[in-house]
């Protein structure tokens, strides 16, 4: 393998040659002038220097081709490949190790696409393979309870099998996106969209849930587009509206609010709930953790979710409120990622 720093001694030995020698067959004749005293001094100095200049320009150009515009290359598609982008590939041509090192980045980029697809095809397939048979020990269980033949206390136990049965399969949807959240190290982040619209899209999806529990929604959101990963967000503000919902009082109203200072984007969603303790505040982002006090237990997850994706879209979330009363959640995105 030819050594980089080799290349860069020969074109120096290049250079020097063709500063020290080329100007002597070119402007011998002069020299041999200026020897006798023929040639004014002033000029012959304005061709050394013209011919010195000349040099340097050659050397700036072998160094900014054999260095400096592959490394811009590379920088370049490590940062397309940080925002998600793995569609980058570099030319590794030559032997130096330069071009080692791209091969090893086109290598790298094949193994993560690999990677991101077979995490994607798991994850298809074992949603598929465990939905199906807990959607029929779901379907059994609603039967046996409406079956007008069968005791109260079989009723009774069929509910909660059909009930159970639906937070198992919302416990395995959670946890296969949580477990992807932790797995991916890069996520994409070049998806430019209205993030006011996508979280009206989820208050209305959940309408008949709130609407059921005679509840109703304050809403004062800024028409606010980013550029982000539209996945990670979704999971975000559908977790938080979800649990608004579930652990509000009856009758209660949810406050939600979207604004945009400078280059962020500030969410926050209230609900008139019990209030969570202090001690509790750090421990329901932890994945299965809850609040002790919790009247309800859901799948322990969904906060872990929220912290997960919002740390990779390298925002920030907290809560906040009295013990016993209302609870804000508030969230801050980026509105882009910049090039660091």
């Amino acid at each position: 393998m030819k050594k980089l720093s080799v290349k860069i001694i020969m074109t120096v030995i290049l250079v020097f040659f063709l500063s020290t020698f080329v100007p002597r067959v070119l402007f011998g004749p002069v020299i041999d002038d200026l020897r006798a005293g023929n040639v004014d001094r002033d000029v012959f100095l304005l061709g050394m220097l013209s011919s010195a200049a000349l040099a340097l320009l050659f050397f700036t150009i072998a160094i900014n081709h054999l260095v400096i515009r592959r490394i811009k290359t590379l920088s370049e598609a490590t940062k397309r490949v940080a925002k998600g982008d793995f569609d980058v590939a570099i030319p590794a041509y030559g032997q130096d190790e330069i071009s080692g090192l791209s091969a090893n980045f086109n290598t790298m980029v094949d193994a993560l696409i690999s990677n991101a697809y077979l995490s994607a095809t798991f994850a298809r397939q074992f949603s598929h393979e465990f939905k199906t048979p807990v959607t029929a020990i779901n379907g059994y269980a609603q039967m046996i309870a409406a079956d007008p033949e069968a005791t109260e206390d079989i009723k009774a136990s069929a509910s909660i099998i059909a009930s159970e049965s639906e937070r198992l399969s919302e416990l395995s949807q959670s946890a296969l996106v949580l477990s992807r959240l932790e797995s991916d190290v890069i996520v994409k982040t070049d998806e430019q969209f209205n993030v006011s619209e996508q979280i009206r899209t989820i208050i209305r999806m959940m309408q008949v849930v709130w609407e059921g529990r005679n509840m109703t929604f304050s809403i004062d959101m800024e028409d606010v587009r980013i550029t982000s990963n539209r996945d990670l967000t979704y999971h975000i503000f559908n977790n938080l509206v979800s649990n608004a919902i579930a652990y509000g009082e009856t009758g209660s109203d949810i406050g939600i609010s979207l604004k945009q200072t400078g280059d962020a984007i500030a969410f926050s969603i209230t609900n008139q709930g019990q209030g969570i303790p202090e001690a509790d505040r750090e421990r329901i982002f932890q994945a299965f953790g809850v609040a002790r006090t919790d009247r309800k237990q859901g799948t322990g997850i969904g906060l872990s979710i929220v912290k997960k994706a919002v740390t990779h879209l390298r925002g920030d979330v907290s809560v906040t409120g009295p013990e016993e009363g209302p609870t804000t959640f508030s969230v801050t995105l980026p509105t882009s990622y910049k090039d660091n």
